[in-house]
């Protein structure tokens, strides 16, 4: 008895394209735990990696219309992991900067706290009611 052929890429990439559910869950289980790997060797965050495979595959399958299955689905794939990990590496840069921002005006508030408006007029409460 023969087995079925397992097909490649491009049948896969056809089939996606084709609305063919089968063929998604396919394409997942081969390459799902590779970009995983991937993903996870640069965020170093197993919840961001598995977003990042989430995200992948989502885009897979809200753009199936658009796939082209004359191109490398492998390259595909990981492109769009890659743009995915940047934009995770420039969220982090984002709210650490804004971390920063967050504890210096809250050291500039504590060190100097006349230059809250909170403050000031708390003081004019007083001198006016002594």
């Amino acid at each position: 008895m023969a087995s079925e052929a397992k097909p490649n890429d491009r049948q896969l990439a056809d089939k996606i394209k084709k609305g063919e559910t089968h063929a998604f869950d396919q394409l997942f289980d081969q390459y799902s735990q590779r970009l995983y790997r991937f993903s996870k060797s640069l965020l170093k965050n197993h919840e961001d990696a598995e977003g990042v495979v989430q995200e992948v595959f989502f885009r897979i399958w809200e753009k199936r219309d658009e796939l082209n299955e004359r191109r490398s689905f492998r390259s595909f794939l990981f492109s769009i992991a890659c743009n995915l990990i940047v934009d995770q590496f420039r969220q982090r840069v984002k709210d650490w900067k804004y971390e920063q921002f967050l504890i210096k005006q809250a050291q500039q508030n504590y060190q100097n706290p006349e230059t809250k408006p909170e403050y000031k007029e708390l003081k004019n409460q007083v001198k006016s009611t002594v």
